[in-house]
């Protein structure tokens, strides 16, 4: 038997944002991920409603699936002092405070990330998990070394003139999460 996949729109995503979930044979597993909405400096919105809003809907739809093992992972965006902390149902864990509790875990680092420019330090990324026959054993950020002889230009105003700059390219602006998870 496969897996059966989802697709689940967000109804307040302005951005064209969904969440995409599969469940194993046997409801052992459900796996989700999503890309919640982003802050826009254009319209100075910072999404925190929708935000919100998103997480819980995922949340939920992957917890009502009854599976053994839910893994919820994505761009969630999530800034705490914009959203606050996330409201998890109870059983849910965030993989790299419960790993790594005090370690800030910035997947966006705009002073770590030399494709980078500026100050924004956050941890966008997660890893939410509930489970019944698995635990979390290791995470860590991947994707932070720059692709070997790879750059791109970028034109930036500074001092009311306009400048390039050549940064090298990372396979993302975001840090990646790697995380293993042991049986027990």
């Amino acid at each position: 038997m496969e897996p059966k996949f989802h697709k689940e729109k967000f109804p307040n995503s302005t951005m064209g944002r969904d969440l995409v979930w599969a469940q194993t044979p046997g409801n052992v597993f459900t796996f989700g991920t999503a890309h919640l909405e982003s802050y826009t400096v254009d319209d100075r919105n910072p999404h925190s409603v929708e935000r919100r809003e998103q997480m819980r809907r995922s949340i939920r739809r992957l917890e009502v699936s009854g599976a053994a093992n839910v893994f919820f992972a994505g761009d969630t965006n999530w800034n705490e002092r914009l959203d606050g902390v996330a409201q998890m149902p109870e059983g849910f864990v965030d993989v790299w405070n419960q790993l790594h509790p005090g370690d800030p875990g910035y997947t966006y680092d705009a002073k770590q990330n030399d494709m980078l420019r500026g100050h924004l330090r956050q941890r966008f990324d997660r890893i939410y998990v509930k489970l019944r026959d698995y635990r979390p054993s290791h995470i860590e950020l991947v994707g932070k070394t720059p692709l070997s002889g790879v750059t791109f230009m970028k034109t930036a105003m500074v001092r009311g003139r306009m400048e390039s700059f050549t940064f090298p390219v990372l396979p993302s602006d975001h840090y990646g999460l790697f995380s293993r998870f042991v049986h027990i």
